[in-house]
């Protein structure tokens, strides 16, 4: 199911690169597959598209935590974009949401094994907010590491669930680097074309029984 989920996202990418497109078609890939509650699952997709010295994000949510934005002066609001989980219904609710990424703010992504993370009849989504602000600040890199760190002093190490952090910050063109690249008649027009199609995103993760492999990737 999960290299049957992979092929149905790259395929619905190629045709429309819409988040909410995208996992419409991976939503009819797992309801087809008549596997009921097995086959469910909840998602995050975004697009990024650059926008002056920042990043445009679209993101489409299929029940998943919501992103949190931390904005450069330190702020942390949550970006709410309601939907349903996929492979239960054939027509979920799935909308996009739109934002700006600025250079210096932070998008940060995570599943429910941190929010859900407790300690008697504490949840550790109670201070994930104070948590981003106060960390966010910091060494880049760093950010996803320190979360994860944070909850498992919050549970004492007893967390049972799958837990990973996800940060994305845009990283400003480097228009120097650009310009050393193309030849010196042509050096003004280069960096122009590169810098409207060239979308670079700072990625950081921290994994912990995910099944899957951390990874830091640009676009």
């Amino acid at each position: 199911m999960a290299d049957r989920a992979r092929s149905a996202l790259r395929a619905a990418a190629a045709v429309d690169d819409s988040p909410r497109a995208v996992l419409a078609e991976l939503n009819r890939v797992l309801v087809g597959s008549r596997l009921g509650v097995a086959a469910s699952l909840t998602a995050i997709c975004l697009r990024f598209e650059r926008r002056g010295p920042g990043l445009a994000v679209t993101l489409c949510v299929a029940g998943h935590p919501p992103a949190l934005l931390r904005s450069a002066d330190g702020s942390v609001t949550e970006v709410a974009a309601a939907g349903t989980m996929l492979g239960v219904l054939e027509d979920p609710l799935l909308a996009d949401r739109k934002l700006i990424l600025s250079p210096g703010s932070t998008l940060l992504l995570y599943t429910d094994g941190v929010t859900e993370a407790r300690r008697g009849s504490d949840y550790y989504a109670e201070r994930l907010f104070g948590v981003v602000a106060r960390e966010g600040g910091r060494r880049f890199a760093a950010i996803p590491e320190r979360v994860a760190r944070d909850v498992r002093a919050f549970t004492g190490g007893t967390n049972e669930d799958d837990l990973a952090v996800l940060a994305l910050r845009a990283a400003a063109p480097n228009r120097s680097r650009l310009a050393a690249r193309a030849p010196r008649w042509h050096r003004r027009r280069a960096v122009r074309r590169d810098e409207a199609r060239t979308v670079t995103v700072r990625a950081s993760s921290e994994v912990a029984g995910a099944g899957f492999e951390p990874t830091t990737s640009g676009l």
